[in-house]
C-alpha cells in the first residue's frame, strides 16, 4: 500500500517537472520558430522583389548624395525666392515659336526697290565687287542709305551680329520653321528677345560694306526654313 502511494507521488512529481520544463522552453521554441518563418518570408520577399526588378515591374530608387540633395534644396529655394524667374524663362522659350509664318504666308517688303542680286542655289551668280561666281542664298534689294527698314513678318529677334560681308545683321524667328535675316543695316536698337510686329520699322539702310561696293547700297534679305534656304522673292507680297 505504501509502495502504491510512493508511485503516485513520484508520478505526480515527474508530471510537475515536465510541466515546468515545457513552460520554460516553449516560449523560446515559439520565438525560434517565428524567427525561422520570418527569415523564410524575407527571403521569399527579397527573391520576389529581385525577380520583379529583373522583369521591369519595380524600379530601383537611385541613391542621392548629400551634395546632390543640397543642390536640389538650393534650386528649390531659388524658385521659392523668385517664382517669376522660371515663369519668365518658360514664357521666353515658348514665345520664340508663337509666330505662325508658314509656307502659305507672305512677306511685306522691308524696303521698296529693285532686286539687284537674285536668289539661286542651283546656278552660279556673278558678284561684280568680288569678281567671282557663287551660289546666292539670299536677295539684295536696292535702297538708298538711311532708308527705313520694316519687318517683313512678325517675329522675335534671335541674333544681332556684325558680319564682315553683310554688315550689321538681325535674325528673327517668324514661325516654327522659318527665320529671316536682314543685313546691311544701321541705327538698329533691337536686342535678342525683342518682339517685332509686321511692317514695324526697326532699322535703316547702312552705307554698303566693301564686299558690295559695285552693287551699291541695298538690303540683304535671307529666308530659311529649317536648314534649307528659301527664295524670299517667292514670299514677298507684290500687292502691297
Amino acid at each position: 500500500m505504501k509502495n502504491n502511494k510512493l508511485y503516485v507521488y513520484l508520478g505526480c512529481a515527474l508530471f510537475a517537472i515536465a510541466l515546468v520544463v515545457t513552460a520554460v522552453t516553449l516560449p523560446g521554441r515559439q520565438k525560434e520558430e517565428s524567427a525561422r518563418h520570418s527569415s523564410n518570408d524575407e527571403k521569399q520577399d527579397l527573391s520576389k522583389h529581385t525577380e520583379n526588378i529583373a522583369k521591369g515591374h519595380e524600379h530601383v530608387v537611385p541613391s542621392v548624395t548629400k551634395e546632390e540633395l543640397k543642390e536640389e534644396q538650393q534650386a528649390q529655394s531659388v524658385k521659392q525666392d523668385d517664382p517669376e524667374k522660371d515663369v519668365n524663362a518658360d514664357a521666353k522659350e515658348v514665345s520664340v515659336t508663337q509666330y505662325n509664318f508658314h509656307g502659305g504666308s507672305t512677306l511685306a517688303w522691308p524696303v521698296k526697290g529693285n532686286v539687284i542680286i537674285n536668289f539661286d542655289m542651283e546656278h552660279l551668280v556673278y558678284f561684280p565687287t568680288l569678281d567671282e561666281y557663287r551660289y546666292s542664298n539670299a536677295i539684295a534689294i536696292a535702297a538708298d542709305k538711311d532708308t527705313p527698314v520694316v519687318a517683313g513678318a512678325a517675329g522675335e529677334v534671335t541674333r544681332v551680329e556684325e558680319d564682315t560681308e553683310h554688315g550689321l545683321c538681325v535674325t528673327m524667328q517668324i514661325g516654327p520653321e522659318y527665320e529671316i535675316t536682314y543685313g546691311q543695316l544701321s541705327d538698329c536698337k533691337l536686342k535678342v528677345g525683342d518682339s517685332v510686329k509686321r511692317q514695324q520699322e526697326f532699322a535703316k539702310i547702312a552705307k554698303v560694306s566693301p564686299h558690295y561696293a559695285e552693287e551699291g547700297e541695298h538690303l540683304y534679305l535671307q529666308l530659311k526654313r529649317g536648314d534649307d534656304y528659301e527664295n524670299p522673292l517667292s514670299y514677298l507680297d507684290f500687292s502691297e
